[in-house]
């Protein structure tokens, strides 16, 4: 199956292009890595021997471009990209071009009407991978790229789609487990109440294996991205240290208050008390 991975990009995006786009990564020696049978239905034509790619830009002056269409829409802050991977298993046996072909098809399909994408596969590890360099801002009509749950499966099922389209590894239908809500709810509310700020938030919640990804989200080993309140209503607020600041017991009274509801709820549900 074709994992994909994504994340947002907040400063040093032209050192993100660059160690995509690096020579000694891209560089396509066809006769140590002789080609395939073509597999997409449209295969990427190679420049100089190079794997890389671009969606609505020049693959050599992407982030100029990229760069263009933020100063045209006025949005030169925040999140400024998102950079991400697709990689296929050894199984599937492709090569570098079609690695790259089937790539930018999913990203087409997940990005091409509305963004502009930078791609390229590397070489240079044992498993053939192509990164992905998403401009933020829409070249269109200047809104900004979502980075949610929502998206984030979005871009799975188009993954799975297209591998199942040219007859790739693709999952099976729930191989993943159910996320475990109780149990992460209660890991949440410990990291949180062991945490003073959202640094050593990040590393408690590291721990467990959960990434941080603001004070509404936090991405789980598997890849997959949960928001608080999803997990339960009252958890809406968790990560929330601005508010938190006006007073650390008030902040913390927050948490206490969270803690006591799920005793109540136990009791309510046992009949006696914890």
């Amino acid at each position: 199956m074709a994992v994909t991975k994504l994340w947002p990009v907040k400063s040093n995006m032209a050192n993100v292009a660059a160690y995509d786009i690096n020579p000694l990564k891209t560089a396509y020696d066809e006769v140590a890595m002789p080609r395939g049978v073509p597999v997409a239905d449209k295969m990427v034509e190679l420049e100089d021997a190079k794997l890389i790619e671009g969606i609505n830009c020049n693959p050599k002056t992407a982030i100029s471009e990229f760069m263009d269409v933020k100063k045209k829409f006025d949005k030169m802050d925040g999140v400024l990209a998102y950079h991400g991977f697709v990689s296929f298993p050894d199984t599937d046996g492709l090569d570098p071009v079609n690695v790259l072909s089937v790539a930018r098809e999913i990203a087409e399909e997940m990005w091409g009407s509305q963004f502009q994408v930078l791609l390229a596969v590397h070489t240079n590890t044992n498993t053939l991978h192509c990164h992905l360099l998403v401009n933020s801002v829409s070249y269109v009509d200047g809104h900004k790229a979502a980075h949610n749950e929502k998206n984030y499966y979005r871009l799975k099922k188009i993954a799975d789609f297209i591998c199942y389209k040219y007859d790739l590894t693709v999952p099976k239908q729930n191989e993943r487990p159910p996320v475990d809500y109780p149990g992460l709810e209660d890991i949440l509310v410990k990291c949180r109440m062991a945490s003073l700020d959202v640094e050593s938030l990040k590393e408690n919640l590291a721990k467990h294996d959960i990434k941080y990804c603001g004070k509404n989200y936090v991405r789980l080993k598997d890849g997959r991205f949960v928001k608080l309140s999803r997990i339960k209503r009252s958890l809406e607020g968790l990560f929330d240290f601005a508010k938190a600041s006006e007073t650390k017991d008030k902040g913390f009274a927050a948490l206490s208050s969270v803690e006591s509801k799920k005793d109540r709820n136990l009791e309510e549900f046992t009949g006696r008390g914890v």
